[in-house]
């Protein structure tokens, strides 16, 4: 993937969401730091991991794209364009060319549409097609995920889950997107339906030259459809790399602890493994750290971390992380008494 053209660049992007305070007693309003100062960019063509547990701000990354919400602060620069400035015909125009798969398929179709409406209504909204011309293209859309036309008068409830998710797939390249984020698309699903389904999608992103932005908790997914991942905590992008590097050589102590607790099949392989442990609650995101936001947390925690915040740097080609342990005046940093 190294060389390809980028497709989606995020810039230094935020989202705060207000808090009303005790009304009766304080009127200040406080914000969630949901997305603080993020950036990171997606190649063409490639499947671009966001991984981070829950609440760290992955999907409202995603929405912040769609611009189903609106970003406070920055840039997303989409197929060349300044996305966030686009407004009415010509938003409509350019974001049919991203689309979602959504995390629960149970929710994700409407219960009142048949499969054949539910697919079709992409084709009415842009008005790509109407009459015979329509249904012939829902007819190839299904036939791609793996479903044929029995299923056109079919409602979501008669479906089983994978083949809901595959309706969600089928809805989601109807258009011809040239970027689909797949917002943990497959952690409602059985693991044996999982596999079915990446299977799927690599097979269409082999077929359409699609760019994917693949979210999800799940780190061993994560690393079977991924090229490059970055990893999120508490609002920021802590580290990004190429799917082999990071999982051989992790960088960020946050990182490190989460590939630490993937469980191991062997059992003397899994005794013998160091463990990272992150003691503690997640800070709130109303009020994070004044410096690192793991530095609560962090192991190896110096003075500094709870100081300055750090930085995204090149440690390595293609290897970013935001880490005092990393930075070029660290050295003496790291003899300092570990708090």
């Amino acid at each position: 993937m190294e060389g390809r053209e980028t497709i989606l660049e995020v810039k230094n992007v935020k989202k705060y969401f207000p808090i009303q305070n005790n009304v009766l007693f304080n009127n200040n309003t406080d914000y969630v730091k949901a997305v603080d100062d993020v950036s990171l960019s997606i190649r063409k063509g490639e499947t671009f991991g966001l991984v981070g547990e829950s609440g760290c701000g992955k999907s409202t990354l995603s929405r912040l794209i769609t611009r189903l919400i609106e970003p406070d602060e920055g840039e997303i620069i989409f197929d060349g364009q300044d996305f966030v400035k686009l407004k009415g015909k010509s938003l409509r125009k350019e974001r049919k060319k991203i689309q979602m798969i959504f995390q629960n398929p149970y929710e994700s179709l409407n219960p009142r549409m048949t499969i054949e409406d539910i697919i079709g209504s992409s084709f009415d909204i842009h008005g790509i097609a109407k009459g015979k011309i329509r249904r012939k293209k829902i007819e190839e859309v299904l036939e791609k995920v793996g479903l044929n036309s029995k299923f056109l008068t079919r409602y979501p409830h008669e479906l089983s889950g994978g083949q809901r998710q595959r309706i969600g797939i089928a809805r989601a390249i109807a258009l011809n997107p040239k970027l689909i984020i797949c917002d943990e698309s497959v952690s409602a699903l059985d693991v044996s339906v999982q596999s079915q389904i990446l299977n799927l999608l690599k097979d269409i992103q082999e077929e359409f030259n699609l760019t994917y932005l693949f979210i999800s908790h799940d780190l061993s997914v994560i690393k079977n459809i991924s090229h490059r991942i970055a990893v999120m905590y508490l609002g920021k992008i802590v580290e990004i790399s190429d799917a082999d590097t990071l999982y051989e050589s992790p960088m960020h102590p946050y990182t490190k602890a989460l590939l630490s607790s993937i469980p191991i099949p062997d059992p003397e392989a899994s005794f013998q493994r160091e463990r990272i442990e992150l003691i503690g609650d997640i800070p709130s995101p109303v009020n994070p750290p004044k410096g690192c936001n793991l530095c609560t947390r962090c192991p190896f925690a110096m003075p500094v971390c709870h100081e300055r915040k750090p930085e995204l740097i090149e440690t390595e080609k293609d290897h970013i992380v935001a880490c005092h342990l990393y930075t070029s005046n660290s050295e003496h940093m790291k003899e300092s008494t570990v708090l």
